[in-house]
Formats: structure tokens, sequence, C-alpha cells
């Protein structure tokens, strides 16, 4: 065996009963005589004392049974303060049948743990393992500490068990962390942990509430399929990366975050209760989660999905109220997710019934709604909002309108060079094209959910969209085509108050050129009497007088541009408009002409009044 030296003032090993030194300095005979002393289930006070390989596989042969297959070390009370590990430490299906004491020590080639059991406390705060630590397939059955340990390499417990209350607070994992398939039957707490690496909790099981608030996880961290029975606290801690609950459950959680993340991703999550969901996020992944209890969602500036997602109960998505991101960081998720400013950007609702979800604050420029169940119950409160049509749409003349973003896709497709686009920035796969006939019936519910919200206006833009793909949809009949058209071009559907009044004022105008031109004769008298004497029987005479309407007469071409011309057929037109007579004499052109007025002016009147009732309506 080797001798690590004789003793001096610097070695900081207890000295073992019997001698005046400490285990690692005892001579071949006196090691030989202590170790013989030993027996399964023996305790051991070694603290301080630096351990090499051999010596440490001397001293747990001399406590292993081989009454088990295979054989395992027992020990009752085992002390290693401050103990150094100066190779491998194997503990391996170790039974430490009372309490286990490594606070401060130090493992610099690894400490293997893997299928220990810790049958009373376990004590490892402040401990350091330079390199790997395993602990995979552990049992803790009572209290156990890792506070402010510090794990410079991956650290390895997976399908361990912890029995009472565990405590990693402030414990520095610099590499990956593996608690996957670990079971925490009590309290387990990681506040102010910090995963440097990778933090692995797949699988895990919290029987009791789970403390990570002010964690710090800088690279990816994943809890798929884990399960929180009681709370689960993630209150300011930070995912610089990634965070997973893919497929986790979480029973009785009321809050998760606030926590800040790269992205979060709850697919196939199950919250049993009502819950609180906020995150600080570039992304925020809800597919296929499932929120019995109803769930409050806080996103900012994130773009969040909730295809295929259950609403249990009342539920709700809007900006969070926290603000602890850096400007740097701001910008960079504003960019990365076409943000406008802290408000979640919404991407899609395809597969959801959104019977029980209410949109506050939220971005939905870039919303697939196709595939939705009971949109038209969907509550869209606040400043929320919808894309518009390009640029270079407007600048040809057609109003300022929302529309939803399936439309850009059916546009692009006819008109490639439009401005329309053809595809979403968030687009990672072929997505289904919606048709004339579905896209109006998407606008048809939205419509009716604003307007059960009291909005008007933005109803309006939704009836003009699906006024627009029924009159291109291929089973709307030529008839129907042709007075949709009208109905356009007149009046945008009855929203375009500025339509309206435009036609209206061009009916004037030419009412009022025909007036001039072919219809307002001279004045004149517009009737002929005839004077007639005759005998009557018995020798008397009669006088007839005979009338006839004279037909008007036109001034002749260049005496029909008078002003006084001009000003009466400018009243007479304004006046047939209103349905008002002027009771002047016109000719044949003239008369049909004020009767068409007559008939179509107050339908323009109505439709610009209509359209600025639907404006302003609230």
């Amino acid at each position: 065996m080797k001798i690590l030296g004789e003793p001096d003032d610097r070695c900081r090993g207890v000295q073992i009963d019997g001698f005046d030194r400490c285990l690692a300095h005892l001579d071949p005979t006196e090691l030989n005589t202590f170790l013989s002393g030993l027996f399964p289930g023996a305790d051991l006070d070694v603290r301080g004392t630096a351990f090499d390989s051999q010596l440490l596989r001397q001293l747990m042969q001399a406590v292993t049974t081989h009454s088990s297959s295979p054989p395992r070390a027992e020990l009752r009370r085992s002390d290693f303060r401050g103990a150094t590990f100066a190779q491998g430490a194997g503990f391996g299906r170790a039974n430490f049948a009372e309490g286990a004491d490594f606070r401060g020590a130090t493992f610099t080639q690894g400490g293997y743990f893997g299928g220990a059991t810790f049958a009373e406390g376990a004590y490892f705060s402040g401990a350091t393992f330079t390199q790997d630590a395993y602990f995979s397939g552990a049992t803790f059955t009572k209290y156990t500490s890792f506070k402010d340990a510090t794990f410079a390499q991956d650290s390895y417990f997976d399908h361990a068990t912890f029995t009472k209350n565990i405590s990693f607070s402030g414990a520095t994992f610099t590499e990956d962390a593996s608690f996957s398939g670990a079971t925490f039957t009590k309290n387990a707490d990681f506040e102010a942990a910090t995963f440097t690496e990778g933090g692995y909790f797949n699988g895990a099981t919290f029987t009791k509430t789970a403390f990570f608030r002010g964690a710090t996880f800088t690279e990816d961290a994943y809890f798929n399929d884990a399960t929180f029975t009681e709370g689960a606290y993630f209150g300011e801690a930070t995912f610089t990366k990634k965070v997973s609950f893919s497929g986790a459950t979480f029973s009785r959680c009321e809050r998760l975050g606030p926590l800040t993340a790269e992205q979060l991703d709850v697919c196939g999550t199950q919250f049993g209760v009502a819950v609180v969901v906020e995150a600080e996020a570039g992304e925020v992944s809800c597919q296929r989660a499932r929120f019995s209890g109803g769930v409050e969602l806080r996103v900012r500036h994130g773009r969040v999905d909730l295809a295929e997602v259950l609403f249990g109960a009342a539920s709700s998505l809007g900006p969070s109220a926290s603000a602890r991101a850096t400007e740097a960081k701001v910008k960079s998720w504003r960019e990365k997710n076409n943000a406008i400013d802290h408000r979640p950007v919404l991407t899609s609702l395809r597969g959801t019934d959104v019977s029980e979800l209410a949109l506050t604050d939220v971005d939905l420029r870039w919303c697939r709604f196709a595939g939705a169940h009971h949109l038209d119950k969907l509550r869209i409160e606040g400043d929320s909002p919808f894309p518009q049509p390009p640029r270079r749409v407007r600048a040809l003349g057609r109003p300022r309108r929302q529309v939803i973003f399936e439309e850009h896709p059916w546009r692009a497709q006819r008109m490639p060079k439009s401005g329309w686009l053809a595809s979403g920035p968030f687009d990672t796969e072929q997505v289904e094209q919606v048709g004339p006939g579905r896209l109006a019936a998407l606008y048809r519910s939205l419509r009716k959910a604003l307007e059960d919200g009291k909005n008007e206006a933005g109803a309006g833009d939704f009836y003009f969209g699906e006024q627009e793909a029924r009159r291109r949809a291929v089973g709307t009949s030529f008839v129907e085509r042709a007075v949709l058209w009208a109905y356009w071009l007149i009046s945008g559907y009855g929203q375009r108050a500025s339509r309206a009044i435009t036609a209206l004022v061009g009916i004037v105008a030419v009412l009022a050129v025909v007036l001039i031109t072919c219809g307002l004769p001279v004045a004149g008298p517009t009737s002929q009497s005839t004077t007639v004497t005759r005998a009557v029987p018995g020798g008397g005479q009669e006088t007839v007088t005979t009338s006839r309407d004279v037909a008007p007469q036109l001034p002749p071409g260049d005496a029909r541009w008078t002003l006084d011309r001009v000003d009466t057929s400018v009243r007479i037109a304004l006046g047939a408009v209103a349905f008002r007579d002027a009771g002047q004499k016109l000719t044949s052109v003239g008369t049909w002409a004020v009767m068409v007025a007559r008939f179509v002016g107050p339908i323009l009147l109505a439709l610009a009044a209509l359209a600025v009732r639907a404006r302003v309506k609230r």
C-alpha cells in the first residue's frame, strides 16, 4: 500500500482511535490492525482524510458483506466531512444505514454512488466533484443536502429515489446534470442552483413541491414527461435557451413562472387545475397542451402557438407585465419574432376549440385561424392588430382594412407580384392553403366574434373580406357575382362611405350634364290653345276651346351652357337624388334621367349612411 507520508501540522485528517494519526498516515501494520477491527455495519469517522483509490478500496472491502449478491458495503454511520478523494471514489451499491456526511468533501477523479442507499440523512453540502458524479439508481430515504455543492463535470442522478426532502440550493452544475427518472417523494429544492450545461429531468416525479426559484440554466433544460403532483415554483428562473415541459403533468400547480427563456415548450403538457403561465420568451409552443381548469397565459415579446390546445374553462392570452429583459434582448426578440412591441405574437389556433379563449392585446398579424373550432365565440379585446393588404394595393386606391393572414397566400396565388405574402415568417412546413369558400366562412365567424365584442369597425372589415371571398368563390352564380361586384364598386359592400358619396356626386354630375345638353328646354308656353265657333241645333252657336301640349324646345347648341341653365340643372339633379320634384318642364330624355336619379340616389345615400354608422358604432 502507498503511504501518503508522515503526519504534520497541515494534516486535516481526524485521528483514528488508538492511534495518533489519521487513516491515511497509518503504516501498513497499523492500517491492517484498524481494518481488521472493522465489520459490515460499523461506524466510520474519517473526517478530513485524504484517500487514494487503494486506501478507499481496502476500507470498503473491510465493511463489505458477502451475504448479498453481488456483495455490498455496509456502514451504519459514516463521517467523510472534508475528506479528499484524490482518485475515483467508489461507493457503488453501498448501504449507509444511518447518517452519511460528505460535507466539504472533494472528489478529484469523480464520485461513484450508483445504486447506493442512504437510509438516513445524506449530506453533501459544499462538496466538490471535479470529475463526473454518479448517483444513478441511488436511494435517499431521509433528508439529503447538496447545498452549495459544485459539480465540475457531468452529474448523474438518473432513477435516483429521494424519499425525504432534498436540497440542491445554490449548487453549481458545470457540465450536464441528469435527474431523468428520479423520484422526489418529498420537497425538492433547487433554488438558485446553476446549470451551466444541460439540465435533464425527463420522466422525473416530484410528489411534493419542487422549488426552482432563481435557478439559472445556461443551456437547454428538459422536464419532458415529468410529473409535478404538488406545486412547482419557477419564479425568477432564467433559461438562457430552451426549457421543455413536453408531456409533463402538473396536477395541482397554480402558477408556472414568471420565467425567462429563449423558448418555452409545453407541448402535450397537462395542467389539472386553473393555472397562470407567465414567461418572457422568444417562443412559446403549447401544441396539444391540456388546460383542464383554464389558463391565464401571460407572454412578453414571444410568438405563441396554440394549435390543438384544450381549454377546459375560461382562458386568456395576453402580455406579461414582467420587464426583466435587457434592451438588447428585447430588440433581438422583436427582430426574430416580427414583433411590434411587448405583445405576444399568436401564430396558430389550428384544431383548437376557442369558445373559452379571450385574446387581449395580442399581435394577430401572423395568426392562422383555419381549423379552429367555434371561432365565432372567440373574444378579441384590447389592441389586437390584424394584418393589412400590401402597400402596393393600397396605393391603387383601395381602402385600408384589416384582413386575416389566410387571405395573403390566397391572393398571392392569384396575383404573384401584387405584394401579398405567399407564406408567413413562421411557416416551417407546407401549410394548407385556404380557398375562397372557406375563407368566407372564417371571415363570417370572426365578424360575429367582433360584433359580439362590440367592435363594429373591425367587424365591418371582416364583412368586406367575407364578401370579397364570396364574389370569387367557385360556387357563386354569375348573377350573384354581378350583384356583389356592383355592391363592391359603388360602396365597398356598404363599408366605404367615400365610394357611395363619390358615386352620388357622379350621378348628380352626369344628370346635370344630361339636363344641360338635352333635358332642359327653353322657357316658353307649355301648351297651345285653339278656339272654334260652331252652330248648334236650335239656331244658336257655341265656342269650343281646345289645348294641346307643346313639345319642349331645346335652345341652340351654343346657348345651352349658360350660367342660369347650369344652376337650374344642378338644382334639379340635387333634388332628384333626394326625391324632390322641382316642377320643371323637361324633355323626355331629362324626365327619364331624373327618374333614374330618384331611384339610384337614395340607395347611395343609404349606403353612405350605413358605412358611416359601421365605422362609428360601438
